[in-house]
């Protein structure tokens, strides 16, 4: 294979490979290379049925990316496709999680055999009840065009209520969907989080009736903290914690992050956030070393006990019950 060096300086000039070419056959150009790099081997057909193109446009988009890149590609008589050879080296840069989401629900149904579906994959389960795509389309024009929503949403502490509310920002912890929202009726911290799936009915106000509020008189939006991450100091095998995750020179991870979000990512990934690292290593394969500047921080900002303080308490109450 070639030298990654020399991947990233021969992807660096991707552009200047297909100048002048027309923005679909370069796309046509990115799809067939990523099957070839990912997936081993690319066809006619692959194009033909992604793009409805014709069996000539095919041909003649295989002709330019083999002229460009002659030593990424060998057409195999046998099978009658493309195969990527051992020194294959991309022209393009590709999105990885994109390329792994695509993989996983590249299954064809037309499929004659288990060959023609090279990587099992077996994506986790959701248990998540399905959004409605009407409370998700209302929610995405409000926030287009800065209008008010006046739905039902059920809550952990006050059951279902009607609210008027003003949208401003989606978000996601990779597991949820998210709308950041200005609450009417909370004047002094109206700024709160509205889980997609708990909205029931909901219709949009006039056009531009939350003009009034902005994000930017959001502090916990506005405002950032630097989460400094270390593989956990009771770690048997530090080396595996290093290798997993995007650690510095110096060990330490660092992740600039709204305010907004500190709790969604502290509970998604397996972070010990009492000051002493007190949890076992073996459920939790990361330490917040600056816990006590990010307890600080978030609670001038947010004056909310869950983003923080709530994991906190937990972790240090499991702490002291597995002490026992």
């Amino acid at each position: 294979m070639v030298p990654k060096n020399e991947r990233i300086g021969l992807a660096s000039d991707r552009e200047k490979s297909f100048e002048g070419l027309r923005n679909a056959v370069t796309k046509r150009m990115r799809y067939l290379e990523f099957l070839a790099w990912f997936r081993g081997w690319v066809s006619r057909k692959d194009l033909m049925e992604r793009f409805d193109i014709g069996p000539t446009a095919a041909s003649s988009d295989f002709t330019i990316y083999s002229d460009a890149y002659p030593n990424n590609l060998r057409y195999d008589l046998k099978k009658k496709r493309y195969v990527s050879t051992l020194e294959f080296a991309p022209a393009f840069r590709h999105n990885l999680g994109r390329a792994l989401q695509s993989l996983s629900s590249a299954i064809d149904d037309d499929a004659r055999s288990d060959t023609e579906v090279p990587i099992p994959v077996a994506p986790c389960p959701s248990i998540q009840r399905e959004l409605d795509p009407a409370v998700v389309a209302t929610i995405c024009r409000s926030i287009s065009t800065r209008s008010e929503i006046i739905a039902n949403y059920t809550s952990m502490s006050s059951g279902d209520k009607a609210r008027t509310l003003v949208p401003l920002a989606l978000l996601s912890d990779g597991f949820q969907w998210r709308v950041r929202c200005f609450d009417r009726a909370q004047s002094r911290h109206g700024f709160r989080d509205y889980m997609l799936a708990r909205f029931g009915v909901i219709e949009q106000g006039f056009w531009e009736s939350g003009r009034d509020i902005s994000l930017r008189n959001d502090p916990q939006w506005s405002n950032y903290v630097c989460l400094e991450f270390a593989p956990h100091p009771k770690a048997q095998y530090r080396p595996a914690v290093l290798s997993s995750y995007d650690f510095d020179d110096q060990e330490v991870l660092r992740v600039n992050v709204r305010v907004a979000e500190v709790g969604y990512l502290l509970r998604q990934w397996p972070v010990d956030v009492t000051e002493s690292a007190l949890l076992s290593s073996n459920a939790y394969q990361l330490h917040l070393t600056n816990s006590l500047q990010v307890r600080k921080i978030v609670n001038d900002v947010a004056q909310n006990e869950w983003v923080f303080d709530s994991l906190a308490a937990e972790q240090t109450e499991l702490a002291e019950l597995n002490g026992r």
